[in-house]
């Protein structure tokens, strides 16, 4: 029985249910009692008073139960059923049969998954994703970073944040809520909708009213901009309507079962694998050939199907005609709106003319695919060889040695793609072992990770629900590791992991979810007022400006220790690289604490920078270029520089800042770097002028010379534009106080 694979015939599980078999029609007593009523069992030599006829009731009953049990084994063992199958038919007709009832199982499988996303009783969402934070270790890398302490910068760190949303399906349509907090303080809250083609949202720490996105107008803007969402799909005109409609459906509950089913999705799965299957038909069969991965050996039969150009036309041939009057394919073109049964079936027989202007047979050989199956009539692994491609290597196999299970998988295309290979060993319902993921032939070579599990377990196989610990080892990537824990009580999932770099812990994450059905989520209110998005903007405009912006900015104000309202009435722009000083009670434009103190973007001065002179203590020095001694002045904490990047460097005390940038094609320690910009304020050890302006001359002065637009004549900043032709494009910003100027900035780009 060596030929039968006998050595992985255990656990043989029944194709009939449990409670289909009925005990009262299999009860030996019950089918022999008919012959043996009556029986007389006689000591010494008396004999039974019944005859041969009662010899050959026994014996005719022995039969029926040997046959019977045969039927039984037949239909009850995955082992005995492919065995015999295997016997009794050729290759090809056993390659069908074995395809076949793995597509069953498979396809069972797609539809579940098919079911559990489209519909509306299992699309909830409970889920909260938080980050305990180590302030002290969080404040030590800002200040070593920026130069400037936490508490000098007026930010507070929160010891936690979070991010929760809970959605369902309310009357039909799609609705959730989000939130994100700190503290247990919540900062913002999105309540969303999508109704009736269209998306509102709602932020209640803004307005109760609502902001709306038509789906359809939203589509028809992105096919307006681009031709990449209908590639391989038609046209404009034809995929838009259709695209359109699916996402409409899709704002229903269970608008995506109405275009297809999962049952009706099950069907289409096997019906059109069978046509394939049953059009492959040169197939070889070889028994038991043995098979290894990662050192784990069984033996498998393999079957060789070679698949010609022949095999492919009558698979094209066979489908259409198949689909041709397919009341499940009519349904989906006609339900998304794509065409209407009589156009779908023209260009079905349009389709089929064409192929029937060719009398394919045979032919060149396209692949060959190799299928390895187990004792049971389970598919373990498949492996292709493309013709006229020898740089590709696209195969899975999995094996398995009584607790020891192995597996690998290869996609690759001329030297490049991914391969995956890993060992799993089973032991009191937990898995353990681990995974290797590899990218091959990366421009920097083959670069791979490992993916570690110990007892990892299935606490609800329906739901996915996992507890054990999985270690992501990227020591090869120079990433070190990332630790994860999994915890499950069958109802929800917790994943959590630390965040370390350098050895240090700045944060535990950890996300739970469920698909609990949300105690509560704001149910949509009709009668408030709902703002249109539109590409112009024009009514979000007006909702901004009725928003509670102010409220919104000091709730999270009270959190970070940040006043955003001041500090939005302050800048109303972008300030280049500007310098935070280390004494707030001499308060600057810089010093996010200040309120008032700046006026809006002013209006920018042109110069010719070739004209400009710029002197460093006295000498005069060029920007961009190389400067002697200055680098000293600022803390440099890198060795080097990569090609084509750049770096800032600032003091200790905040006061200078040096920006380098590394022009070559390869890395440069900063001291050859080129000095692209300098920044520096009236405390600076450095003294920056240009054309003998600086900190401490008035702003009047730059106005005289530059043409400088000033808003305010006592606070504020200016800047000048370049208006040369040179490589580099510069500009000088001035940051000034009381009209004496007390900080320079000078950058070229």
């Amino acid at each position: 029985m060596s030929e039968f694979n006998d050595n992985n015939g255990q656990n043989e599980v029944s194709d009939i249910p449990v409670s289909e078999i009925k005990p009262e029609e299999y009860q030996p007593a019950k089918a022999v009692e008919p012959i043996m009523a009556g029986t007389e069992i006689i000591s010494g030599v008396e004999k039974a008073k019944k005859g041969p006829a009662a010899v050959i009731a026994v014996i005719a009953v022995i039969l029926v139960l040997l046959l019977g049990g045969s039927a039984a084994a037949y239909s009850f063992s995955p082992w005995v059923k492919n065995n015999v199958k295997m016997i009794i038919n050729d290759p090809e007709d056993y390659y069908s049969w074995v395809e076949n009832q793995n597509i069953k199982e498979s396809a069972e499988k797609v539809a579940e998954a098919y079911d559990k996303m489209t519909n509306s009783e299992n699309q909830n969402v409970d889920l909260e994703l938080k980050a305990d934070l180590e302030k002290d270790a969080i404040a030590s890398l800002f200040e070593s970073n920026s130069g400037v302490s936490l508490s000098d910068a007026g930010i507070t760190i929160p010891g936690s944040i979070s991010f929760t949303e809970a959605g369902t399906v309310v009357d039909g349509n799609t609705a959730f809520s989000a939130k994100l907090n700190a503290d247990e303080k919540t900062l913002l809250t999105i309540n969303g909708y999508l109704k009736d083609g269209k998306y509102y949202y709602q932020i209640p720490e803004l307005s109760s009213s609502y902001i709306s996105m038509d789906l359809s107008k939203i589509i028809e803007e992105a096919f307006s901009e681009t031709d990449s969402l209908v590639n391989g799909i038609g046209n404009k005109e034809d995929s838009q309507p259709v695209i359109n409609n699916v996402f409409t459906k899709m704002s229903t509950g269970k608008g995506l079962q109405e275009i297809i089913t999962d049952d009706e999705l099950e069907e289409l799965l096997v019906k059109y694998f069978d046509i394939v299957f049953t059009n492959i038909d040169d197939v070889k069969l070889k028994k038991n050939i043995e098979c290894e991965v990662n050192g784990v050996k069984t033996e498998y039969n393999q079957l060789v199907a070679e698949i010609d150009e022949g095999c492919l036309y009558s698979i094209a041939k066979d489908v259409l005609k198949k689909a041709k009057d397919d009341k499940t394919i009519i349904k989906i073109v006609e339900s998304t709106g794509s065409m209407t049964k009589d156009d779908y079936q023209s260009a079905v027989d349009k389709l089929l003319g064409e192929l029937g202007e060719y009398n394919v047979s045979g032919g060149d050989v396209v692949a060959v695919m190799n299928v390895y199956v187990d004792s049971k009539g389970v598919i373990k692994g498949r492996s292709f060889e493309i013709a006229d491609e020898e740089d590709v290597k696209l195969n899975y196999m999995s094996v398995e040695d009584n607790d020891n299970n192995a597996f690998e998988a290869n996609i690759i295309f001329d030297g490049e793609g991914l391969k995956i290979s890993g060992d799993i060993t089973e032991k009191s319902d937990k898995s353990s072992g681990k995974i290797n993921v590899t990218a091959v032939g990366t421009t920097d070579g083959d670069q791979s990770f490992d993916i570690e599990f110990k007892d990892i377990k299935t606490e609800n196989k329906d739901k996915g629900y996992c507890s054990g610990e999985i270690n992501l080892n990227l020591s090869a990537l120079d990433m070190g590791n990332i630790a994860v824990n999994l915890s499950s009580d069958g109802k929800s999932q917790e994943i959590s992991t630390e965040i370390n770099v350098g050895g240090t812990k700045y944060a535990n994450v950890t996300l739970k979810y469920s698909d609990n059905k949300p105690e509560e989520i704001p149910a949509f209110n009709d009668a408030e007022k709902v703002y249109n998005y539109s590409s112009d903007g024009a009514e979000l405009q007006q909702y901004i400006a009725e928003a509670d912006m102010e409220g919104f900015l000091k709730g999270i104000s009270d959190v970070i220790g940040i006043d955003l309202n001041s500090l939005m009435n302050g800048y109303n722009g972008t300030v280049t690289e500007p310098i935070v000083p280390t004494e707030p009670e001499n308060p600057t434009v810089t010093d996010p604490t200040v309120t008032g103190t700046a006026p809006e973007t002013p209006e920018s001065a042109s110069y010719d920078f070739s004209k400009i002179k710029i002197q460093l203590n006295g000498k005069d020095v060029t920007i961009p270029g190389k400067i002697d001694g200055v680098l000293d002045k600022v803390k440099v904490d890198v060795d080097k520089v990569e090609a084509g990047m750049a770096e800032y460097f600032y003091s200790e005390d905040g006061n200078t800042a040096v920006y380098v940038e590394n022009l070559t094609e390869a890395a440069l320690a900063p001291k050859d770097c080129t000095i692209t910009g300098l920044s520096v304020t009236d405390e600076s050890d450095i003294k920056l002028t240009i054309d003998g302006i600086g900190p401490g001359s008035n702003i009047s002065d730059a106005v005289s010379k530059y043409g400088c637009k000033l808003d305010d004549p006592k606070n504020g900043y200016t800047y000048i534009e370049d208006s040369g032709n040179g490589e580099f494009y510069g500009e000088i910003t001035l940051f000034y106080n009381d009209g004496i100027i007390y900080e320079v900035d000078v950058d070229f780009y």
